[in-house]
């Protein structure tokens, strides 16, 4: 069972500290204008400033107890201290890592976190460039998590060869502005990441260039990310012998994305027990920075 302690700043400028074990369902039992709301000092509006989970009472009771007689400064203090030192975060010990010399994998487009558990452990990671291409799946396009909730982004691409093209004669179709849009949209979504200054200008960078093929593209940025996240693997193009899975290939189609539970951490947009699994490694790097 989870217990939330929760910091209300009332109409009247005064707080209201709490705990429950429904948080949704408290806020708008204190909402309803029918309830005698003693407990908020009848004010007519309030606003949640904090909000955290536990799993013992003990625990909620402890940090409740110590907001409650600190002044208004001291208490939006603590609180924003509390955000940025003891967040959800993830430890590398959380992913499982296979003891692999190799792993030929399909490309992938900033690659899902369920891409991610499969590559790492290995010393070398050959991409499969002769995987015939398949429309609507991760090979192009990825999912980030926006103030409005998913987000999928997609290169737009020409397949000149048709259903038979391989992934290697890919080419990226640069006749609309796709890279504005992106990164307008990585910008809006993760600009107040923890991370976010870090590692955006690098990754704009890549972005903007302007890769013939979307082979190129996505190699530059599946090494930037590996790099940044810590992960020390060679990442090279495979030929016709070097054939991805079709277990792994089946981890590009969208419809797979809820198959793979990650490691829940503090995102951007959302309360923690509203995790958005497997999204783009982006959302990863923004929100916990390196990993190992």
């Amino acid at each position: 069972m989870m217990f939330h302690v929760f910091v209300l700043r009332l109409s009247s400028n005064d707080y209201h500290f709490g705990i429950t074990k429904n948080l949704e369902e408290r806020l708008r039992f204190y909402k309803n204008t029918q309830v005698e709301r003693n407990c908020l000092k009848h004010c007519s509006d309030f606003e949640l400033i904090f909000k955290q989970t536990f799993q013992n009472i003990e625990a909620a009771i402890a940090l409740k107890s110590e907001l409650e007689v600190l002044g208004q400064e001291e208490l939006l203090n603590r609180c924003e201290e509390i955000r940025e030192t003891t967040p959800l975060a993830i430890n590398a010990n959380q992913f499982v890592k296979k003891d692999l010399k190799e792993i030929v994998a399909p490309t992938s487009y900033l690659f899902n976190q369920a891409y991610l558990h499969h590559i790492l452990g290995s010393e070398k990671l050959i991409i499969d460039i002769e995987d015939r291409y398949e429309k609507q799946t991760l090979r192009n396009r990825c999912v980030i998590l926006s103030a409005n909730g998913l987000l999928n982004l997609s290169v737009p691409v020409t397949r000149p060869f048709g259903k038979n093209t391989l992934v290697k004669d890919v080419l990226i179709n640069y006749t609309e502005d796709w890279q504005k849009d992106h990164l307008k949209a990585i910008e809006s979504a993760y600009r107040n990441a923890p991370y976010f200054e870090h590692y955006y200008e690098e990754l704009f960078n890549i972005i903007k260039q302007n890769h013939k093929y979307l082979i190129d593209l996505n190699i530059a940025l599946t090494s930037f990310i590996c790099t940044q996240l810590g992960i020390k693997i060679l990442i090279v193009k495979g030929g016709e012998t070097d054939k991805s899975p079709s277990t792994f290939k089946q981890l590009l189609s969208p419809k797979e994305r809820l198959n793979h539970q990650s490691p829940p951490y503090h995102q951007v947009f959302g309360a923690i027990e509203d995790f958005e699994t497997n999204l783009s490694c982006l959302d990863l790097l923004f929100n916990q920075g390196k990993l190992f």
